[in-house]
């Protein structure tokens, strides 16, 4: 979309927040810094991101190749934004993890970066560099602000406070940019480093003076000598379980949890901050006598807050089976880890519907992709048959097909009803230990057999219980059922496992159409239910084209239905 249409959509939906994207020349200068920063990759937050130009832009501008032009190391490693339109972040590349929403009200504090830019709203400016400079936890900041921001006392007050070193890397206009403006403007690059960060947080270089500090004695005022500290307060750990078995009861059935959640949230926020302001309160002598310390206080807080986010994070995510429960064992790790990840996040709704639109995003491109490895290792010369126009595939080609990557190569080719599985060891020995086994079977092939089944239940086949379920011994056949559309129940598999480490399978006939004919749609290798006709003599392939499940709504948190 044109940036020229893009902005008429965003007038059209109430969401310019004035959004003036920065200009290739104006990103050229930051980028030129940067490589003299840093010679490998960094993470990077654009603060006012838009639709993400400017961070896939300087990723690209740090990418390194080889002579195939191949990439080989550089570039962003970690692409983080902040932007408050909806429709600028379904804009954005999938691999740009939202963290904030409304500037305003996110802290910056525990966001830890190598570095930040921001182009802001002029109007706000002020503000926003502001509090940057005061927040920020990283040692590089661009800015692209109004030339009169010299004159500006309370962003001088906060350059000595901090002691950062600036330096205008050039200055500009918006007169030619693709949209117009007549601001004038410096590039601004803040440094802001030279700190180590301490011991609790996260070991690596940081900020000269830690943001947390600065905030922390702006906020709480606590007049106590920091030189006659007589130990550490140290907070008593909330019990985990307790604070979810509170919040779970204030969850009502029918009302949006994501609203619910979110009031806890800043509830909670408020009474942990009232009751630190009740502590700086106190008499400083009191406070010596009780062996209560400025930097145990502020540590016991940081650890607070941050205990507090992961706890309602760990909350919502609990809440996205309808998410989770579509992923194999593998993706779905991938991708509770990028969620994970989230959790110094502000929890407050506009967030958590920013995160759930991450999610919708990639959950889809997750499906697709976990069949395509499922196919792969259900791919061997017992199970693979030519696609009719295939004459290459020979006996010789699985030689030394042992790898993904070597099967990989191998293409337009269907797998049969029946299956020989290899997992090593399917069936454990006697003495076996307990995390290798439940049941008999050994658990990598609990893992293998189970995301077998979840591929099956986006296509449409939802197994009834799982591997768990059952008792397993060697050549011993376990049946499994599946729900038809009608709610009548038909066979899914039946499934034998050897000591040897071969499970023979035989699938439901069906299954395994739907589950060729996706994956080679996926894979390229056909193009239309005509063309899987043709190739794998397949008479009703229409009943089974684009059939891969895709999920377009989280409907427990109240953002609609499952598709």
């Amino acid at each position: 979309m044109s940036t020229t249409a893009l902005v008429q959509e965003l007038k059209d939906n109430g969401e310019d927040f004035e959004w003036y994207p920065t200009s290739s020349d104006m990103i050229e200068t930051v980028g030129r810094k940067l490589k003299t920063l840093f010679d490998d990759s960094f993470s990077f937050m654009d603060i006012g991101a838009g639709d993400g130009r400017v961070i896939e832009a300087i990723d690209k501008f740090h990418q390194r190749y080889d002579k195939r032009c191949e990439r080989i190391e550089g570039g962003v490693s970690e692409k983080y934004a902040i932007e408050k339109s909806p429709i600028l972040i379904q804009q954005m590349a999938d691999d740009i993890t939202i963290v904030g929403t409304d500037f305003l009200m996110q802290t910056l504090i525990d966001k830890k970066v190598d570095a930040i830019f921001c182009n802001p709203p002029y109007s706000e400016y002020e503000a926003w560099t502001n509090r940057i400079l005061r927040e920020c936890n990283c040692g590089h900041v661009f800015l692209i602000i109004p030339q009169r921001w010299k004159d500006n006392q309370q962003i001088a007050d906060t350059i000595k406070k901090r002691e950062i070193k600036y330096e205008v890397l050039s200055s500009n206009d918006f007169f030619n940019a693709e949209r117009q403006a007549r601001a004038k403007v410096d590039i601004i690059y803040f440094n802001l480093s030279g700190g180590k960060r301490e011991s609790w947080q996260r070991n690596v270089e940081g900020p000269k003076v830690d943001p947390f500090e600065v905030w922390f004695e702006d906020y709480f005022k606590i007049n106590l000598d920091k030189k006659s500290d007589a130990g550490e307060y140290t907070a008593e750990r909330a019990k985990e379980e307790a604070e979810k078995a509170r919040i779970e009861g204030q969850l009502v059935k029918g009302k949006n949890h994501v609203t619910v959640l979110a009031e806890l949230y800043r509830a909670d926020l408020d009474k942990l901050m009232k009751n630190y302001q009740a502590v700086g309160n106190l008499d400083a002598e009191i406070l010596k006598e009780l062996g209560v310390s400025v930097g145990g206080l502020r540590k016991a807080l940081y650890q607070k807050i941050v205990g507090l986010k992961t706890l309602y994070w760990k909350e919502l995510f609990n809440k996205l089976e309808s998410i989770t429960d579509r992923l194999t064992s593998s993706t779905r790790d991938a991708m509770l880890k990028r969620l994970n990840s989230q959790m110094n996040v502000d929890f407050t709704e506009s967030n958590v519907y920013a995160v759930i639109i991450w999610a919708l995003k990639n959950v889809n491109k997750y499906i697709d992709s976990q069949l395509l490895e499922v196919y792969l290792t259900l791919t061997c010369e017992e199970n693979a048959r030519n696609y009719k126009s295939n004459t290459h595939m020979t006996k010789d080609t699985w030689r030394y097909c042992y790898s993904g990557e070597e099967k990989a190569k191998i293409s337009h080719y269907t797998l049969d009803y029946r299956m020989v599985l290899r997992v090593h060891g399917a069936i454990t020995k006697p003495g076996a230990y307990s995390w290798e086994t439940s049941n008999g079977l050994a658990n990598r092939a609990h893992t293998y057999i189970g995301d077998v089944f979840t591929v099956a239940k986006n296509l449409g086949f939802r197994v009834l219980g799982s591997t768990f379920d059952r008792g397993w011994s060697s050549n011993k056949s376990n049946t499994f059922y599946y729900t038809k559309p009608d709610g009548t129940e038909g066979v899914f598999a039946e499934i034998r496992a050897f000591m040897n480490g071969n499970i023979h399978v035989k699938f439901n006939q069906e299954f395994v159409k739907a589950l060729n004919i996706e994956a080679g749609r996926l894979n390229n290798w056909i193009k239309s239910p005509k063309e899987a006709e043709e190739e794998m003599g397949i008479e009703d392939a229409d009943q089974f084209f684009m059939t891969n499940f895709k999920i377009t709504s989280v409907p427990m948190l109240g953002t609609g239905t499952e598709d």
